[in-house]
């Protein structure tokens, strides 16, 4: 079964522990117990155990991943910065003896900072394609007792997302169409009181693979391919594509 989510642990309390039998107890306090092993291996990684770079090492930390005796700790870090805020000059007077405002020395700072401004309007799709398809994706089992779900049970839409494919034509047809389709993820009710959600497929980490993979994107796969073919094989420009 997946990791329990944070939408999953979130349910979990004393109250809903005492609905389980001690069966269900069992089985959901050892995937509690994996997921943790696992939080904790990932958590305990470093460049000396794994393939992280060196960049990723803490300051205060030695080559073996231990406390260097020399370095400064967290705590130190935090007092020694603290020190130094406490001890360092207020708003200095301009020319004219005058202390500037508290607002003018943050414009000054954020003046050159790169990003999109707070507030400022953002950018999405300007075409609005009709929908084709559209599929839902409801849980089929219980994150809590693990009791199989069904249409039968309650339900409701928590997320969805649009995505764009290539597809064959029918029969005595020839090309290629553009489908849309809104993939609809649903959360389920079950009998224990547990809303277990379905979620978009997403890759386990890799070490070697340092981008993550995820069903969250609006091209499908084969229009990537087909992408790819154009500009990579046949060359084209990305302005004819």
């Amino acid at each position: 079964m997946p990791h329990l989510s944070d939408h999953d642990l979130r349910q979990f309390d004393d109250a809903y522990l005492e609905t389980l039998t001690l069966e269900q107890a069992r089985a959901l306090l050892g995937r509690a117990l994996a997921d943790l092993k696992t939080a904790r291996e990932r958590l305990g990684q470093n460049p000396s155990n794994s393939s992280c770079p060196p960049s990723s090492r803490a300051p205060w930390a030695g080559r073996d991943g231990s406390e260097g005796s020399t370095a400064q700790t967290p705590s130190e870090a935090e007092s020694a910065a603290g020190d130094a805020e406490d001890t360092a000059p207020t708003d200095a007077p301009d020319e004219e003896g005058e202390t500037p405002p508290a607002g003018a020395t943050q414009c000054r700072r954020c003046a050159g900072r790169a990003g999109r401004r707070r507030g400022a309007k953002g950018h999405s799709r300007t075409q609005v394609l009709p929908i084709d398809v559209e599929r839902p994706h409801a849980p089929s089992i219980c994150a809590g007792c693990a009791q199989p779900l069904s249409e039968a049970h309650a339900s409701r839409a928590h997320n969805a997302r649009y995505e764009l494919e290539l597809t064959q034509p029918g029969a005595g047809a020839t090309g290629l169409l553009l489908q849309q389709t809104k993939q609809t993820y649903l959360e389920r009710q079950c009998p224990c009181g547990h809303w277990p959600r379905a979620e978009p497929g997403r890759c386990e980490e890799d070490s070697d693979w340092t981008v993550s993979l995820s069903e969250w994107h609006l091209a499908g796969a084969l229009l990537v391919a087909f992408i790819c073919a154009l500009t990579q094989r046949m060359r084209l420009s990305r302005a004819k594509v």
